[in-house]
């Protein structure tokens, strides 16, 4: 029996450790804090889980939230804020659907189904300086310790071809919020304004039922910027008045939703403020053994969340490493490592490279979007992409050649 040390217990961690447990393997998940902390603690995202991951959940057995017991969205809202024009919205359908759902609820259930399944769990933080005792004790270690890094980072090579960034491209406010109006149809919603920047507007489940995320990516320096600083302790009216201004100029569609009578964030740790340089690191290092290290979620690809791809491309990277540990006979070594990067590198490029075009749309991009607004079957096989990232990256967008003949496929299908 395979014997995996996973160190970070986020979405990557667990996932891997689940699979890994179904696939008949030992594993064990070494994380600081108890799910009786992460419960109580501040949230830790605001993400969906595209379809793809859904499936990957559902094969898993751990898709405890689903079109059964939470609002599932099925297609993106979207929405174009050009100032001196009238907001330009159009809706593009899934044929499956995405889910929010509150880590702080989540990441506990899963940590009890993981030790259910006999995994081990052991609270403890683990810095780098601990990976030759680890290494001793687990034929594997994997790393997802998210942006904290805790040492590690500088242990995996930056791939200067897919880290474009030097610094932050958007500085981020994200809070669940209620007093939020649901969209018909149901989905999230992309607000666009190419002068302050993104406004994500998330369904959420949490602890007391749905409730809403607002995930605000401002433009450095921008008009909007001010809202990953301004605190919300010092001031909860100041904080939110200054929400609900920056909605009213630059994403209305949204602040229509609002019920100023109840709007107000869900609760006192309900909202995360900051700035996050995108970077890819190459998946595996060689340190002090001659086992290498295996890189996961947010430490293999921190992402800006403005496509909301992190955690999916994370859970997609445990899937495949779990797979390729079950299927590998004999140590692991550098060819096995190597393997597993060339595994995922596809999905890798697909998904930074789009993320990346969203943090400085190409004019080509533009004019996409606007084609969208006027063909259905272009806007919905561009929304279908956020669950199949390499269609998305490699037949949609990845240029402006590229670009055009998706959109003169569909021009074509729709004068037929």
């Amino acid at each position: 029996m395979r014997d995996i040390g996973i160190v970070g217990g986020g979405i990557s961690g667990l996932h891997l450790g689940i699979r890994l447990l179904d696939l008949g393997a030992s594993a064990t998940i070494y994380h600081p804090q108890t799910a009786e902390e992460i419960e109580r603690g501040r949230i830790l995202n605001s993400v969906v889980h595209q379809y793809d991951t859904v499936q990957r959940e559902q094969a898993m057995g751990i898709d405890f939230w689903n079109e059964e017991n939470c609002r599932v969205g099925r297609g993106h809202d979207h929405c174009v804020n050009i100032p001196g024009l009238d907001p330009i919205r159009f809706w593009g359908s899934f044929t499956g659907y995405g889910k929010g759902v509150d880590y702080r609820m989540l990441i506990p259930r899963l940590m009890t189904e993981f030790e259910r399944r006999g995994g081990k769990l052991v609270h403890a933080a683990r810095q780098a300086s601990d990976l030759p005792e680890l290494q001793a004790r687990h034929e594997l270690v994997a790393v997802g310790v998210g942006k904290s890094a805790a040492g590690f980072a500088g242990l995996f090579d930056e791939l200067p071809e897919l880290s474009r960034h030097d610094g932050p491209k958007r500085v981020i406010c994200s809070g669940f919020y209620n007093g939020i109006a649901p969209n018909d149809p149901f989905g999230v919603t992309l607000s666009l304004s190419p002068v302050s920047g993104e406004l994500i507007v998330l369904p959420m489940e949490t602890f007391d039922g749905p409730t809403y995320a607002l995930l605000f990516e401002n433009i450095p320096g921008g008009p909007a910027a001010q809202l990953a600083e301004l605190s919300y302790d010092d001031d909860p009216a100041k904080y939110l008045d200054a929400v609900l201004g920056v909605m009213k100029e630059f994403h209305p569609h949204t602040y229509d939703r609002v019920d100023r009578s109840a709007f107000g964030l869900h609760d006192d740790m309900a909202l995360l403020q900051g700035a996050i340089r995108p970077v890819v690191r190459r998946s595996f290092a060689v340190a002090g053994s001659s086992t290498p290290v295996v890189a996961i979620g947010d430490l293999r690809v921190t992402m800006d969340p403005v496509t909301g791809a992190g955690a999916n491309l994370g859970s997609y990277g445990a899937w495949v490493l779990a797979e390729r540990i079950a299927e590998h006979a004999g140590a692991f070594d550098v060819g096995f490592a190597e393997q597993y990067e060339d595994a995922v590198r596809r999905r890798t490029v697909a998904t930074v490279g789009f993320n990346d075009l969203l943090l400085a749309p190409p004019d080509y991009f533009l004019g996409l979007v606007m084609a969208m607004a006027s063909n259905q079957s272009l806007c919905d096989e561009f929304t279908e992409g956020f669950a199949d990232p390499e269609h998305l990256w490699f037949d949609m967008v990845k240029d402006a050649e590229t670009a055009a003949a998706f959109a003169a496929s569909h021009m074509a299908v729709n004068s037929e």
